[in-house]
């Protein structure tokens, strides 16, 4: 849902141009433990949204589910529950012939071409099979069915003792099938008398009665298998997954309340965070040395790197949980469909944040009198008074917190910005970072899908990785920038060149991880559509109803991969493994005697990422070796008493022209490359299923080069004018 990524910055946007001022006029660090306290209450109401409105289950989806599955003949059935549904079933475009067998094949001339048109029977014996069954009876002396079993056995009770019972929570009575299917080829394919075909009649007199006993149980398995994140080769199973999927796009339901919740939990985000950034530099500015000053932004961004790192790995052990606790069977973290418990972060982070505030905005408060004027010095080795952290901003006017008119302060407001912009070397900074911005931000929201799709990473690992190697590789280039900077004590252009050479190295590195890549397992399912214009259905499964099966890719022997099981027109599934709940699938039309799992699917990847990661973290590494020197440039670009608000513009124009429309530029930019698009709805187009692998890394990557370059651009222009920036003196307050 793209508006609510950019909701914190609509209100950020307006809400940095006045914090940013009216703050710098008074106590900075009660400022920002409001404004951390804030974020605090948005993180709790964000994570409450998940359970002050719980989303009920649709249950008439299952009583459609139950009205379609069951028939007429429901005396069968010795449940009211089931009973009760009569009056749905006249309502529904279902076909009755489902899970309850209909008279006729209770008679004792129940024929081969009755049985085999039973839904359960039907949709799991092939039709080649069914056929050459039929014609080999036929040419058998003509036999009459009626010779070869001539009563119904209506007082059979337990299963044939040849049957094993096997644990599958998915198909119906697979054991029996399987074994019906046996006798059936046995008779194909050698000579064979009227007791084999006898044979075969007896199970199938079986697996019909077996219906009549197990039919809830066989419900609950239909419910199971319309449910599940794959789908295989059943058209009545399929067909009920399509009611479920109609089912929720004809109520058009929204749940406005938790909507409601998160847009107010946004809204207080974007307010929150605009204090600790523009109130928090100038502060430690003003409480360190200038010559010191490269290491304090050093250490201050690298805390603040810290945030995205411990988000990520707190991300990804939440990814690791299912977001109601509770994932369906089969269902996995390795999945394509798979919903973390996104919650738990906010909660967390929204508790943490709580002490810290509270800590902040009852900061021991020193005198006003200890304020230095706008037009005192500073000396670094003054006495201990100096050394007290200066909440008040050192070069303000004393008389700046006096009762004015609100008119005077919005004018003062305006003056101080129209100030602002007169410095061209100040706007081209500003030009420079939002660009960066631009790029950096939209290729990190992509990112983890790209590692995904790319590399075939899932979900859970991408946060690990990109925090050990992306953030990191940033944090250390962040502290490596400061204390290059304060050895070489380097000038304003100095400091300028510094930042176009390490930003260069960095576009360069991200140009040349655009040249190479793999192909994923679901990267292969793509390949493997272009002969038929990505359409999957073929001969092989077009009696599977595979229409509405989601992407669940399966692999051969071979690592041939499929889009999902029904796809391979699978039959049978067999769960090999009830704690990881590992499945097999066979009886495959696609792939005749080969049994197909995910663990038959290989790819290339492991030495192709591995080296991505290590452009990545260097890349990253040159990237953190620019923010300390582009920081201080903006600090000094302007004169002492605008810092704050000097920052505080940059974070609007860099919300406005790049955290705002960067999640629209780049989603456009990724929906470029989809090859094959998942129909919510029959009139939605919902997520991409599968990316052009290709398309994709150029698009992605080259975007970063291009965007980036632009602001390599006007830092050179930074250059050109930047000899009279002075980074480690005092700072000019006529710089223009």
């Amino acid at each position: 849902m793209p508006p609510f990524l950019v909701t914190g910055d609509f209100v950020y946007i307006p809400a940095v141009l006045f914090v940013s001022y009216f703050g710098s006029k008074g106590n900075r660090v009660k400022w920002i433990g409001v404004g951390t306290s804030i974020t605090a209450i948005s993180h709790l109401l964000i994570f409450s949204s998940n359970f002050l409105f719980p989303v009920e289950r649709q249950i008439l989806n299952y009583t459609a589910l139950q009205a379609c599955v069951l028939t007429q003949f429901q005396f069968y059935v010795h449940s009211s529950s089931i009973l009760r549904l009569n009056k749905y079933i006249k309502g529904t475009s279902c076909n009755h012939k489902r899970l309850l067998p209909p008279d006729e094949l209770f008679t004792p001339k129940a024929k081969f071409e009755q049985f085999f048109d039973y839904e359960p029977i039907k949709d799991r014996i092939d039709e080649s099979v069914k056929d050459d069954f039929l014609k080999k009876i036929m040419l058998m002396n003509n036999y009459s069915l009626h010779d070869v079993m001539s009563s119904w056995n209506s007082g059979y009770s337990g299963r044939s003792k040849e049957v094993a019972v096997v644990n599958d929570n998915y198909t119906l009575d697979e054991a029996l099938l399987s074994k019906i299917i046996q006798k059936m080829h046995k008779v194909i394919d050698g000579n064979t008398g009227s007791s084999d075909i006898r044979e075969v009649k007896s199970l199938l007199q079986e697996y019909v009665a077996e219906r009549i006993n197990e039919t809830s149980g066989d419900l609950d398995k239909v419910r199971n298998s319309a449910r599940a994140p794959f789908a295989y080769c059943s058209k009545l199973i399929n067909e009920m997954r399509q009611i479920i999927k109609t089912g929720k796009c004809g109520k058009k339901s929204l749940h406005v309340r938790p909507i409601i919740v998160l847009f107010v939990g946004l809204i207080l985000f974007g307010i929150g965070r605009c204090m600790p950034w523009s109130l928090g530099v100038p502060l430690i500015d003003d409480t360190f040395s200038k010559k010191n000053l490269p290491i304090s932004v050093a250490g201050m961004n690298f805390i603040r790197i810290l945030g995205p790192v411990c988000g990520f790995l707190i991300g990804s052990l939440c990814s690791s949980f299912y977001y109601t606790l509770k994932p369906p069977p089969s269902l996995t973290a390795k999945d394509p469909t798979w919903i973390g418990a996104w919650w738990m972060g906010f909660l967390f982070i929204g508790l943490l944040l709580i002490g810290p505030s509270i800590a902040l905005y009852f900061f021991p408060l020193r005198q006003k009198s200890a304020i230095v004027p706008q037009s005192g010095t500073v000396n670094s080795d003054n006495d201990a008074e100096q050394k007290e952290m200066p909440m008040f901003d050192k070069y303000r006017h004393n008389d700046s917190v006096e009762s004015v008119s609100i008119y005077i302060k919005f004018r003062a407001l305006y003056k101080a910005y129209v100030e602002l912009l007169h410095s061209k070397i100040f706007v081209a900074l500003l030009i420079a970072r939002t660009f960066d911005l631009l790029a950096v931000r939209g290729y990190m929201v992509f990112l983890p899908k790209y590692l995904e799709i790319q590399f075939g990473i899932p979900q859970y690992n991408v946060h690990i990785l990109m925090a050990s190697f992306g953030i990191f590789g940033l944090a250390a280039g962040a502290i490596s920038g400061g204390i290059i900077v304060r050895r070489q004590k380097f000038s304003g252009r100095g400091t300028a060149i510094f930042l176009v050479i390490f930003s260069v190295v960095n576009i360069a590195l991200f140009f040349s991880k655009g040249l190479f890549g793999c192909y994923s397992t679901t990267s292969q399912v793509g390949v493997n559509g272009r002969s038929t214009n990505y359409n999957y259905t073929q001969l092989c499964n077009a009696n599977c109803g595979c229409q509405s099966a989601p992407l669940y890719p399966i692999c051969d022997k071979s690592g041939y991969a499929f889009f999902s099981p029904c796809h391979a027109g699978c039959r049978n599934v067999r769960i090999t493994d009830v704690k990881t709940h590992e499945l097999e699938f066979s009886s495959c039309q696609c792939k005749p005697e080969e049994v197909l799992s995910r663990k038959n699917c290989q790819d290339d990847c492991n030495l192709k990422a591995m080296f991505f990661f290590i452009l990545m973290i260097i890349g990253s590494f040159a990237g953190g070796n620019c923010i300390v020197p582009g920081i201080l440039l903006i600090l000094r670009s302007v004169p002492s008493i605008h810092r704050s608000i000097a920052l505080g513009f940059q974070g609007f124009m860099i919300s406005l022209f790049a955290s705002l429309p960067s999640p629209f530029i780049w989603g456009t930019i990724v929906d470029t490359t989809c090859l094959v698009w998942n129909y919510t709805c029959p009139e939605n187009k919902g997520a991409c299923v599968i990316y052009d692998p290709i398309l994709l890394r150029q698009r992605l990557h080259f975007t970063y080069v291009g965007i980036r370059l632009i602001s390599a651009i006007a830092d050179l222009y930074v250059i050109k004018h930047a000899d009279s920036i002075n980074i480690m003196d005092e700072p000019n307050d006529n710089q223009k």
